[in-house]
C-alpha cells in the first residue's frame, strides 16, 4: 500500500460516490450500521444507513473484498 499512500479513495454504492478518503488512512477506517455522530461519511442505502468512521467501528474497511460484503457483515 506504500506505493499508493498519496492516492485518494472513493466508494461507489447504489450510484452515489462517497469520499474522499486517503489511502494511507485505510487501515483506520471502519463501517458501522446506523448514523453515528462521529462519522466521516454517512451512506444512505435502500437497506439502511451506514457510517464510515476513523479509529473504531464494527467492520474494518481494510479487510473488505467488496462493499456489498461489508454491508452484509454489519447488516
Amino acid at each position: 500500500m506504500r506505493k499508493f499512500s498519496d492516492w485518494t479513495l472513493y466508494f461507489v454504492f447504489e450510484g452515489s460516490i462517497y469520499g474522499p478518503f486517503s489511502v494511507q488512512d485505510l487501515d483506520t477506517l471502519y463501517i458501522s450500521r446506523g448514523e453515528l455522530p462521529n462519522s466521516l461519511v454517512l451512506i444512505r442505502t435502500s437497506i439502511g444507513s451506514f457510517s464510515i468512521t476513523k479509529g473504531s467501528g464494527e467492520v474494518a474497511l481494510k479487510n473488505a473484498t467488496s462493499f456489498n460484503r461489508i454491508i452484509e457483515e454489519v447488516a
